[in-house]
C-alpha cells in the first residue's frame, strides 16, 4: 500500500496527488519558484526503449517555465539515483525525452532538502499566505 500526499496549489488552482514526501517538498521548489508557471503531477507519459522492449514510463511531473518551455522531473533519493540500473533506465528515458523534443531532469533530496528545514517551508508558506491575504485553498479571506 502507498502512502499518497495532498499538495494544494494556488498556482495551479488545484490539489495534486503525490505519491512521495520527496514528491511533496518538490512541490513548495515549483510553487514558489517565479521562473514556474505551472507544474503537474504524474503528466501523460510516454514509452522508451529498454534491451530492445518498449517500456511505459510516467515521469514524476511536467513543469512549464514562464518561457513556455516544459521540462519533465523524475525525483528520486540519492541512494536510489546511484543504483546502476536506475541511472540506466533514466539514460533511455531522457534519450526518449530527446527523440520527443522534451527534456528529462533527475531531482534528488540533497537538492530539495539542503539547507532547508520543513520549518523553513512551513514558514515560507504562512508569510505567503499572510502577504496574499489567501489560505492554502486560495480562500480570500484566508479560513484560519
Amino acid at each position: 500500500m502507498k502512502n499518497l500526499f495532498k499538495f494544494a496549489s494556488l498556482k495551479n488552482r488545484a490539489s495534486l496527488t503525490l505519491e512521495s514526501s520527496l514528491e511533496f517538498d518538490a512541490c513548495f521548489h515549483f510553487e514558489y519558484s517565479k521562473s514556474v508557471s505551472a507544474f503537474e503531477a504524474q503528466p501523460i507519459g510516454f514509452y522508451y526503449q529498454y534491451y530492445g522492449k518498449s517500456l511505459p514510463y510516467t515521469p514524476d511531473f511536467l513543469v512549464s517555465s514562464a518561457d513556455g518551455k516544459q521540462i519533465y522531473y523524475e525525483i528520486k533519493y540519492s541512494k536510489e539515483a546511484c543504483d546502476l540500473e536506475v541511472k540506466e533506465r533514466l539514460r533511455h528515458k531522457q534519450q526518449s525525452c530527446i527523440e520527443l523534443g522534451l527534456e528529462l531532469r533527475l531531482i534528488t533530496e540533497r537538492q530539495l532538502r539542503k539547507g532547508c528545514s520543513g520549518q523553513l517551508i512551513l514558514a515560507t508558506v504562512l508569510e505567503f499566505n499572510q502577504n496574499n491575504r489567501s489560505d492554502s485553498l486560495g480562500v480570500s479571506p484566508p479560513l484560519y
